[in-house]
C-alpha cells in the first residue's frame, strides 16, 4: 500500500499595516482629541449653546469620527493554510470602517503564478482624504496622512496567469520584503510558481 505523503502545516496571517489592537488604540486617541476640541470651541464661545452651532458641530464632529474610522479601520488580512495533505486555502477577511465583511475565499487553482508588482501609492478617495485632512482639520493631520498613506510605495500580491498577466488581487503590501515574504508562503503553500517581481 502506497503511504500518502504528510506536507508540512502552513497557517500564516498578513496584515496590511497596523493591526487590529494599534488601529483601536488610535481610534481611541482620536476621540478623545475629539471631545478636547469640541470643549475648546464651547469655551471659546463662552459656554453659549444655539441651534445652529450646535448642530454645526455635531455635523463636523459626526465626519470627523466617520473620516477616521475609514482611515484607521479599512484593510485586509490574508490568511495562508495548507493542511497534512496538501490542501491550501487562501481566505481574505475585509475591514471596512471596523466593520468586517464578508471573507472572501481566493480562487487560486485556475492560475499558474504569484508576483509581486509595483503600484501607485494614492488612489483618488485617498488623495480626496488627504485635501480633507490638510484643508478642513488643520494641516498636521494631512501631512501625517500623506507621509503614512500616500508617500510609502505599495507592493501588490497577485495570482496571474502563464504570460504574469494578472487574474486576481490577493494582498496590498506596504513594503517589498513584506510582499516577498507573502509571495513566498502562497507559493509554498499552493505549489503556484513563484514570479516574484513582475
Amino acid at each position: 500500500m502506497k503511504k500518502k505523503r504528510k506536507f508540512a502545516v502552513i497557517n500564516e496571517t498578513f496584515v496590511q499595516g497596523w493591526s487590529l489592537h494599534t488601529r483601536l488604540i488610535l481610534f481611541g486617541a482620536a476621540q478623545f482629541l475629539n471631545v478636547l476640541f469640541t470643549v475648546m470651541a464651547v469655551a471659546v464661545n463662552d459656554w453659549k449653546f444655539d441651534a445652529t452651532s450646535l448642530g454645526t458641530s455635531a455635523f463636523a464632529t459626526l465626519l470627523s469620527i466617520g473620516l477616521q474610522a475609514f482611515i484607521l479601520g479599512s484593510f485586509d488580512v490574508l490568511t495562508v493554510f495548507r493542511d497534512e495533505r496538501g490542501r491550501a486555502t487562501l481566505t481574505r477577511n475585509r475591514r471596512f470602517a471596523f466593520i468586517p465583511m464578508q471573507q472572501q475565499t481566493l480562487k487560486w487553482k485556475k492560475s499558474v503564478g504569484v508576483g509581486l508588482v509595483a503600484s501607485p501609492a494614492g488612489s483618488l478617495l485617498a488623495w480626496g482624504t488627504f485635501l480633507y485632512l490638510f484643508c478642513c482639520l488643520f494641516v498636521v493631520p494631512g501631512v501625517l496622512f500623506w507621509l503614512y498613506e500616500l508617500k510609502p510605495d505599495r507592493f501588490n500580491v497577485i495570482l496571474c496567469d502563464v504570460y504574469g498577466g494578472e487574474e486576481e488581487f490577493v494582498f496590498q503590501a506596504k513594503s517589498m520584503e513584506q510582499g516577498e515574504r507573502v509571495v513566498a508562503v502562497v507559493a509554498d503553500a499552493t505549489t503556484l510558481t513563484n514570479r516574484r517581481t513582475l
